[in-house]
């Protein structure tokens, strides 16, 4: 038995659960503030009818893909996060990729109201590339600082969705009107 199977782990599976869930939770308060501010509704079935109603690209993905997508890169990103928190403290690029995982989880809580809650294609395309950058950020620091194989691979679905995601977001961006910024 090694040391670290021997020492009982922290931060359990659960916790990712929650980190999750807590997410979900900012998101939806987030989208009622956006529904009040603007009157436009934050129901799934309002956010699928605007999408639908945006020009996309040919490449970009039938709307029904986007939460399946979602929901396998955000159990890989709980697994990542209980995983890193259960090593040690002084583990090089810990903490910064905490913080890295922190930001995209709530950056993550933020892409619908900002995005459908104020109908605005620009703070869609913005907060998509803000979670390349901390996704890629992400993965370089479980390459090169914490040097952990399951840590990089936490991020091995979000990192390719992130990818087609981003071209999706700005071509969206560049080929519609922005109702929150008043750009056509």
């Amino acid at each position: 038995m090694t040391a670290e199977q021997g020492r009982k782990k922290r931060w359990r599976w659960y916790h990712g659960v929650l980190f999750q869930a807590d997410a979900e939770l900012l998101s939806y308060g987030l989208g009622k503030l956006a529904e009040r501010a603007t009157g436009n509704k934050s129901t799934r079935e309002a956010q699928d009818e605007y999408f639908d109603s945006l020009a996309q690209p040919k490449f970009a993905p039938p709307g029904p893909t986007f939460p399946l997508a979602w929901a396998v890169n955000n159990a890989a990103r709980a697994a990542g996060m209980v995983h890193v928190l259960n090593m040690p403290e002084g583990t090089p690029g810990r903490v910064t990729y905490l913080t890295l995982q922190g930001a995209s989880l709530l950056n993550y809580a933020s892409f619908n109201p900002l995005y459908f809650g104020l109908r605005s294609p620009v703070n869609g395309a913005v907060t998509t590339l803000i979670d390349v950058g901390l996704n890629a950020g992400s993965f370089a620091l479980a390459v090169r600082e914490i040097k952990d194989a399951k840590t990089a691979a936490s991020l091995s679905t979000t990192l390719p969705w992130l990818a087609l995601a981003s071209a999706v977001s700005v071509s969206v961006a560049l080929w519609n009107e922005d109702n929150f910024y008043g750009l056509s």
